[in-house]
């Protein structure tokens, strides 16, 4: 006890002296004005640190470093307009074709940007799973989507409906609202149904670091089991702070309000999105749908991607789920 108070009593002196004789120099010379305050400030972040990080409050935290300039879409990409690619890779049994339309979307048709009259309209959102990647393009849960609805007799007050699919394979949820921004708002959808796979996917981070990992593996596609470039993505995503994921992405999705103000429907891929979710600002007005792919082996190829069955499911669950909660307005 009397340690401490003498300890406290000599810091308040030693304080109390600084001050007194700081002031006496200030007045007495100008120059050094600038040097002492200097001196001070970084005397003062220091021991800020300190304190920050006795607490568990690290601010330069691996992901908040490496997040800056995130907004520059280094990676975005877009694919030529009419173009017919063919892929194919070791494993599948089968070529398949993916068509690109006017819009450089991966579509059977083309779109008015004027919306039809008596058409509803739906925006597809997402990454790789959306788009299609392994499955011909009419094969893809979106044109499924299309398909069922002009059908069905959904309501009668659309003639027709439109699912337009805005999916790119690779993209985060920053780039897909980028995507929104660039290439879906001139369309005024009626809604947007917007799959979301990976909860940890921060592509501006994640993506250097891939990378990296495979400019110092030059081998890596000899080797057995899981190609190389998967465990760089494993590796790379393990750096990535899942709290700090769920804040950076949950602000990130918000930014779709500002480009658009309808109805959104999710797919939660596996239900892993949940504490990105309730963190937006209109969470109470999102439709969601959680699907349980991840246990559903026979919907997926050998590397997780839906096969046809898959992009069949994805298409059936969805209709399901729009006409039961009744999505679309008929009224």
């Amino acid at each position: 006890m009397s340690i401490s108070f003498l300890n406290c009593r000599t810091m308040k002196w030693l304080i109390s002296d600084y001050i007194v004789n700081r002031n006496i120099v200030v007045k007495k010379n100008k120059k050094f004005f600038v040097l002492i305050t200097s001196i001070e400030i970084v005397v003062l972040i220091w021991i800020g640190l300190i304190i920050a990080n006795k607490y568990g409050y690290n601010p330069f935290n691996r992901s908040d470093s490496q997040v800056k300039g995130i907004q520059t879409f280094k990676y975005f990409y877009s694919m030529d307009p009419n173009q017919s690619l063919v892929v194919k890779t070791d494993w599948m049994e089968n070529e398949v074709i993916n068509v690109t339309n006017q819009d450089s979307l991966n579509e059977r048709f083309n779109y008015s940007i004027k919306k039809p009259k008596d058409t509803f309209r739906i925006i597809s959102l997402g990454d790789s799973f959306t788009y299609g990647i392994y499955v011909n393009t009419e094969n893809n849960w979106s044109e499924r989507l299309e398909d069922k609805l002009n059908s069905k007799s959904v309501c009668s007050r659309y003639k027709k409906f439109e699912v337009i699919n805005l999916g790119a394979s690779g993209f985060d949820i920053p780039y897909e609202v980028e995507m929104y921004r660039r290439k879906g708002q001139k369309y005024n959808p009626d809604l947007v149904i917007w799959m979301l796979v990976d909860n940890k996917r921060i592509i501006d981070i994640i993506n250097p670091l891939i990378e990296k990992c495979l400019d110092s593996n030059p081998q890596s596609g000899n080797e057995e089991g899981p190609g190389f470039d998967d465990r760089c993505w494993i590796e790379a995503s393990n750096q990535i702070n899942r709290d700090y994921a769920n804040e950076y992405l949950s602000r990130k999705f918000n930014d779709i309000y500002d480009y658009y103000k309808g109805r959104i429907m999710i797919v939660d891929l596996d239900g892993s999105h949940k504490n990105i979710l309730k963190k937006t600002e209109r969470f109470d007005d999102l439709s969601i749908l959680n699907l349980e792919y991840a246990n559903k082996k026979e919907l997926m190829f050998p590397e997780y991607h839906p096969n046809n069955d898959g992009h069949k499911y994805f298409s059936e669950k969805i209709y399901d789920y729009l006409i039961k909660n009744q999505i679309i307005d008929c009224e």
